[in-house]
């Protein structure tokens, strides 16, 4: 990589007509057109428009452990996941808020109960969906010591298996959804958060309304939304595992979980 590379994607990419300018804060309209036409009026770019080429997205396979060797390591790292789904799958991902809050979200979500404070395996667990451009994931991240990472990658599964099959508690739903909703107000109190809202909408090409659609299906939602959104979207037989640590003390016991394939810590 050289000062020539940045230069030309600089040029190739940085253009005017796919900026977008926001401003928050004690600022009236006149002072930030003047602002903006004194500092971007000249920005001008080369003669052409640029694609990115879309990543190809991979196809569901079944449940795979990929081990990264790290010799010596004194705990074990694990992610799990597999695809989810974006911000313009709705009302699904409106009920996502909530049911992965309550899978995995919190601290006291079924994830974290079930791996940190009934086993003891970890300080903490997470997961839930998390949406992209072009497409989203469903993962789980956590860590513990070496003798314990095959029983906490078989919790992670089950939990995953759970998820799909029980229907949250009123604790679970409401207790989640009004923390949601109270806390949507705080989360909005700096100018940069408000920015942050503004990007999101324009960036995501989620529209003006999309907040008002949020609070709309926020109310009409149930705790049997949360269940069937985890039936359709996420399977714990189509895993992907991902663990990094000492492959001589944590090969045994993860191969008798599922098919597991093992890489130096020196991959290319």
């Amino acid at each position: 990589l050289t000062p020539d590379d940045l230069r030309a994607w600089w040029t190739a990419f940085a253009r005017p007509a796919r900026a977008t300018l926001i401003f928050a804060g004690d600022i009236t309209k006149p002072q930030a057109m003047e602002m903006a036409h004194r500092f971007l009026g000249d920005w001008k770019a080369a003669p052409g428009n640029v694609q990115t080429p879309s990543a190809k997205i991979p196809e569901p396979a079944p449940t795979k452990i990929y081990l990264v060797d790290r010799p010596g390591s004194a705990q074990a790292q694990i992610q799990a996941g597999h695809l989810g789904i974006t911000r313009h799958q709705q009302p699904d991902y409106f009920v996502s808020l909530i049911a992965g809050n309550y899978f995995g979200g919190s601290f006291h979500s079924r994830l974290n109960e079930s791996i940190r404070v009934k086993r003891g395996l970890s300080y903490g667990a997470f997961g839930g969906f998390r949406p992209l451009t072009q497409a989203g994931t469903f993962e789980i991240s956590t860590f513990t010591r070496n003798a314990s990472a095959g029983e906490a990658v078989q919790v992670i599964i089950e939990q995953v298996k759970e998820f799909a099959a029980v229907e949250p508690t009123n604790e679970e739903f409401y207790d989640t959804r009004s923390y949601f909703l109270g806390s949507f107000a705080r989360n909005r109190e700096t100018p940069q958060e408000v920015a942050r809202d503004l990007w999101l909408l324009e960036s995501q090409n989620l529209g003006d309304d999309y907040f008002q659609k949020l609070f709309r299906a926020m109310d009409q939602m149930n705790k049997r939304d949360c269940l069937e959104l985890a039936r359709r979207t996420v399977d714990h037989e189509r895993l992907t595992i991902v663990v990094v640590g000492d492959a001589k003390q944590l090969e045994e016991s993860l191969s008798a979980i599922a098919p597991l394939e093992i890489f130096p810590d020196d991959l290319p």
